[in-house]
């Protein structure tokens, strides 16, 4: 492998030499800049054997250094060749300067602006020319001209999505006002979450989302631009879609959008969902580009009735495996069978494939035994897993893809901490904190114009009054049978992404975490509702994840009354809606799982 590395380096090493540049740089990203990239996008692997996320790499003539963050940390060692590569942290070292560091004055700095965001690019930009240093936006990425087994670009079948509640044509006539209200002449949507949700179509491009990769752009006429892989449309999309929908191949990115757009125009785009390259060329174009939050986003994260019934019928789906697959743990537990946590995650997927609607998991299971549940994103190595009989609790975070003829139509990601042993008074009492603070958000009332910001206070205040937190956010949002991590809806500390709307989903997943020790999260999912019957206008969250909590992990006696009423009416809800779908040992084991709570 460090041979192959070594000479993958070195021709784009001599690509740097031929070209009459110093430098190049590479993140881990592709052109939409989203979460997760389809194969042929993972140049960084390719380059240099790693496999982990958040990385730059950077290469000059005659050094190369690699930038991971804390996560990250151990596995670049054991993947990244150490003679070749210099290994640094991506938040303590800053890899502008070190490429300055390492380079002579008035280099040329190589970079493909696809793959960087607006605001790296401009602050790249201010930094190298602010120094004597010139940034080159390359046309090619040198990485494609030398990767010969490349995989091949996504080709999943472009599915004609039934269940959207609403036609293409009504969706572009909404979005088409509020372009209007706001003087824009287009908004540019980079996101497939907002070309796939706009025309109602759904596939599997991207790993673990719902999703075909497309480009468009939307003018306030209620026309799209829509850029995809054409070969792949499916005969009816034409009437699918309606009048409006102009079709290009997504290669013609670049030469035809140019010709879609003009100097008068004010077009607006998401500052932090656009690549560089895009941005560069709406501003050689001359238009007037407005930065601000994606409008076709804030569309489509208020979901409509039938959309929200599809989440509910998913999640209950989603249930109903869960509930089987909790049961069987118990069962596995009192029969001393040692599965590990490997087995489990597989043993749940297995559960999810037996339910209506299945399609796929929404995000890899995060199975997490004892010490391996304080590592937030811990991925278990199938080859070195934990396994039962050591620890007293075991965190299963997880979710599936979910869509039908019948109008079983969702994503679901749900995190349930469940005792497997004999868990100590300080990991019960962390757990009763944590189903606390969750219950704090799960009952809270709120005005409209309340920010996830606020609501993130709110569900943290049990944890802080006993001088606790937890290092990430309350929620985030959650697509219809899209993507488990839907933007702009966040519940966080930091990030106000706006107010919460009536129809948008969320996570509510507090959490502690003892290093070494234990890890607890408590996940379900919610949709925000208008509350009936108030004299002042009033949102609330409505449960939708239908799976009970481990009251055994639960001490009574540290729980107010209203909480305790309000755990014990959400489980005779779970127990309405799944136990006519259980046989009788499962149903049983529901009965108990969700009988009151009470004290002493």
């Amino acid at each position: 492998m460090s041979t192959t590395i070594a000479q993958r380096v070195e021709a784009i090493r001599k690509y740097l030499a031929d070209n009459n540049l110093d430098a190049f740089l590479l993140p881990t990203a592709d052109p939409h800049l989203g979460e997760y990239q389809p194969e042929n996008a993972h140049r960084v692997t390719w380059l240099s054997g790693f496999h982990g996320e958040n990385c730059m790499v950077v290469i000059t003539k005659d050094t190369a250094g690699i930038f991971v963050d804390g996560r990250f940390t151990v596995q670049v060692k054991q993947q990244v060749p150490a003679d070749i590569f210099q290994y640094l942290h991506i938040n303590n070292d800053c890899h502008l300067n070190w490429t300055m560091d390492n380079l002579s004055a008035g280099a040329r700095i190589a970079v493909d602006a696809s793959l960087f965001g607006i605001s790296w690019y401009k602050n790249a930009e201010k930094a190298f020319t602010g120094k004597g240093f010139e940034i080159v936006s390359l046309q090619e990425n040198p990485v494609d001209l030398f990767w010969e087994d490349r995989p091949a670009a996504p080709s999943s079948a472009i599915e004609l999505f039934q269940n959207a509640g609403q036609s293409s044509v009504e969706k572009r006539h909404l979005l088409a006002k509020r372009l209007q209200e706001k003087e824009l002449d287009a908004t540019l949507l980079t996101q497939p979450e907002d070309t796939n949700w706009l025309v109602n179509i759904r596939g599997s491009d991207i790993p673990y989302v719902r999703s075909v990769l497309s480009f468009g752009l939307f003018k306030n006429n209620g026309e799209l631009e829509l850029f995809i892989d054409t070969a792949r449309l499916p005969e009816g999309f034409a009437d699918h879609a309606g009048e409006g929908v102009n079709v290009y191949d997504i290669t013609a990115l670049f030469s035809v959008l140019p010709e879609k757009i003009s100097a008068d125009q004010r077009i607006q785009l998401d500052p932090a969902q656009t690549n560089a390259g895009l941005f560069n060329l709406l501003h050689d174009a001359g238009v007037s580009v407005v930065e601000d939050m994606n409008l076709c986003a804030r569309a489509r994260v208020c979901k409509n009735e039938k959309e929200i019934e599809g989440m509910k019928a998913a999640h209950i789906q989603d249930g109903i495996a869960m509930c089987r697959f909790l049961a069987w743990v118990d069962r596995e537990v009192e029969a001393g069978n040692p599965n590990d946590e490997e087995t489990l995650a597989a043993k749940l997927l297995e559960f999810r494939q037996g339910v209506e609607g299945f399609i796929a998991p929404s995000f890899p299971s995060i199975s997490a035994l004892g010490s391996n549940a304080a590592i937030v994103h811990y991925n278990h190595d199938p080859k070195n897993c934990r396994k039962l009989g050591s620890d007293g609790m075991y965190l299963i975070d997880s979710g599936g893809h979910y869509n039908n003829a019948n109008g079983v139509s969702g994503t679901t990601d749900i995190t349930r901490t469940i005792k497997v042993g004999n868990a100590t008074d300080e990991e019960r009492r962390m757990v009763t904190l944590v189903m606390r603070s969750h219950i704090s958000l799960a009952s809270a009332r709120f005005m409209p114009g309340t920010t996830g910001v606020q609501l993130d206070t709110v569900t943290r205040q049990p944890m802080w009054k006993e001088g606790f937190n937890f290092d990430h956010g309350t929620g985030h949002g959650i697509g219809h049978f899209l993507s488990v991590h839907e933007f702009p809806p966040r519940i966080n500390p930091s990030n106000n992404c706006g107010a919460m709307e009536p129809g948008m989903c969320v996570t509510n997943e507090p959490g502690f975490y003892k290093e070494d020790g234990f890890g607890i999260r408590l996940e379900n999912v919610e949709v925000v509702r208008e509350v009936t019957g108030t004299a002042a206008s009033m949102l609330e969250l409505e449960a939708i994840t239908y799976t009970p909590f481990d009251k055994r992990l639960l001490v009574a006696e540290q729980m107010r009354d209203d909480e305790i009423e309000w755990l014990n009416n959400y489980h005779a809800q779970v127990f309405e809606k799944i136990a006519p779908s259980l046989n009788k040992q499962d149903k049983t084991w529901l009965e108990q799982a969700t009988s009151p709570l009470t004290r002493g």
